[in-house]
Parts: C-alpha cells; sequence; structure tokens
C-alpha cells in the first residue's frame, strides 16, 4: 500500500478510537455513582468514610481526563504527516497500551463484571492494541518522499 494510503487509514483509526475514548470517558463518569454504592457496600461505611472521597475523586478525574485524550486521538487524525500530531499520536497510542494491562492484572474476580464495566474493557482494549498497531504498520515504510528515514518514531515529513 502507498504511503500516502497508510497515513490515511491510520487518520481514520485514530478518529474511530478518539470517538470511542470518548465514549468510555462518558460510560466512566455516568458509573461514578454505580462505582460509589458498590464501594460503600463493599468496605463498609466506617472504612468508606476514609476511602469513599479519596476513591470517587480518582474516579471521575480519570473519567476527565479520558475527554481531552479522545478529543487529541480525534484531532491528530487528519495530522498525521506534521511533526507534532505524530508525536501526539505515539503518547495517545502507548499511554492506552497500557491500560488493557492494567485491566487485566488488577481488575480481577466476578465483581467486575457489570456490563457498564465490559463495554469500557472491551473499547480500552480494542483501542489500546489499535493505535500503537497502526502507527508501526505506518512507521514501517521505507524511504518515501514524505516519510523520510524509516523508523515507528520518525514522523512523516510535511
Amino acid at each position: 500500500m502507498e504511503p500516502r494510503r497508510k497515513l490515511d487509514v491510520a487518520g481514520r483509526v485514530f478518529r474511530v478510537a478518539g470517538v470511542l475514548i470518548l465514549v468510555v470517558a462518558g460510560i466512566h463518569l455516568l458509573a461514578t455513582p454505580l462505582f460509589g454504592r458498590f464501594m460503600a457496600e463493599a468496605v463498609g461505611s466506617e472504612a468508606w468514610k476514609a476511602v469513599g472521597p479519596p476513591s470517587l475523586l480518582s474516579f471521575i478525574v480519570l473519567g476527565i481526563l479520558l475527554f481531552p485524550v479522545g478529543a487529541g486521538a480525534f484531532t491528530v487524525a487528519p495530522a498525521l504527516q506534521e511533526r507534532w500530531a505524530w508525536r501526539l499520536a505515539w503518547v495517545i497510542a502507548l499511554s492506552f497500551a497500557t491500560l488493557p494491562v492494567c485491566l487485566l492484572v488488577l481488575m480481577r474476580g466476578g465483581m467486575y463484571r457489570a456490563p457498564a464495566f465490559i463495554v469500557a474493557e472491551v473499547l480500552v482494549t480494542i483501542v489500546g492494541l489499535t493505535l500503537p498497531g497502526v502507527l508501526a504498520w505506518v512507521g514501517r515504510t521505507r524511504r518515501h518522499a514524505w516519510l523520510g528515514a524509516w523508523s515507528i518514531c520518525v514522523p512523516p515529513a510535511a
């Protein structure tokens, strides 16, 4: 496939991923009351007084921070040939690639089988595996006028 076409495909993937990340952010914020009730029942009312506020804060902050990440993924999509967009795309891709590993290691047991959690988990895993893969696929293209030296970390030249 020609290099320009690969960039177009990668751009479409990043647009879709940006929307999926925004959906995950929304799910996260909408699930905050459910998380709060679940945790309050799991740890008891006395313990919840101590761990509740920081737990809810952490949960809400993650949901809020997913919005600019999703918007960033959507924004870099049409500009992947630019150095700034290529670098930001890698930051987003690599940071998201860590999330499926974190989910696998930390979120075990039947209590994490709520439908909202499963949907978010599937979406995060799809995005976390796809974004670095598509950038590596584009970056493997060797020496074209728009790419320069080949490397997955070398952005396409304008």
